[in-house]
């Protein structure tokens, strides 16, 4: 097939690839919703672990906070506050702030419950339109490019090798494609080596600092003791 042809053919497609593209980053961000509020659901749930954590937190926020409260009657007055009393006015205040987390929370748990359906209504509804314009469209996108290679980055890779005059068919794209690919591989790999590399004379310098310090405390240490049997 000739290069205008199959660049011809690739256009065709081309609605297809980009709606591919867009549709699946939306499949992402609608799954990652629904992941994000089926956890935030399980952590509002009033269970036993979770009412003993908020009451844990109101009891530290009460302790360490409370008294900030209490300040004024003792400048203004001759009250002094004892431990006990301290302790029994934590615990109320304690129970008051519980109340209005757990109450809070309920809430909260209630409004993401009423979310979730049309959270999940949403992510289901990009997964038909995907199926309706992309995946009914695939043995089209087959018919122009090998199934291995039926994917919008590469498409558009070997569109663009086309295009721009770097390869003159099929073959020589999808053979430029996969060095490209091996080339950065490559790359990866050695930035990857050259971080550990890196790392590694990172961790030797500080040892090396280390090392010359803890010899020079000795050194330090040693002619001390000389200078005081010397004085002995």
């Amino acid at each position: 097939m000739e290069r205008q042809e199959l660049i011809v053919q690739l256009e065709t497609i081309m609605p297809t690839i980009n709606r591919w593209v867009e549709l699946a980053d939306l499949k992402v961000k609608n799954h990652k919703r629904v992941s994000e509020l089926e956890r935030a659901i399980g952590k509002e749930k009033p269970t036993v672990g979770n009412i003993i954590q908020k009451v844990w937190l109101s009891f530290l926020c009460c302790f360490f906070l409370g008294g900030i409260l209490l300040l004024p009657i003792e400048w203004l007055t001759s009250i002094k506050i004892t431990f006990s009393f301290y302790l029994v006015y934590t615990i109320i205040l304690t129970v008051i702030l519980t109340v209005v987390l757990v109450a809070k929370s309920k809430k909260d748990l209630a409004v993401m419950q009423n979310n979730l359906p049309r959270v999940k209504a949403e992510y289901e509804e990009v997964e038909r339109q995907f199926a309706r314009e992309v995946t009914a469209n695939l043995p089209q996108i087959y018919a122009v490019i090998p199934q291995n290679y039926a994917y919008p980055y590469a498409i558009k890779q070997i569109y663009s090798y086309l295009k721009n005059c770097r390869a003159d068919n099929l073959k020589e794209a999808i053979n430029l494609f996969e060095q490209e690919q091996q080339q950065k591989e490559q790359k990866a790999k050695m930035d990857a080596l050259g971080n550990q590399l890196t790392q590694v004379q990172k961790t030797q310098d500080e040892l090396e600092q280390r090392v010359a310090g803890a010899e020079f405390q000795a050194s330090q240490a040693f002619i001390m003791s000389m200078h005081n049997r010397e004085n002995d």
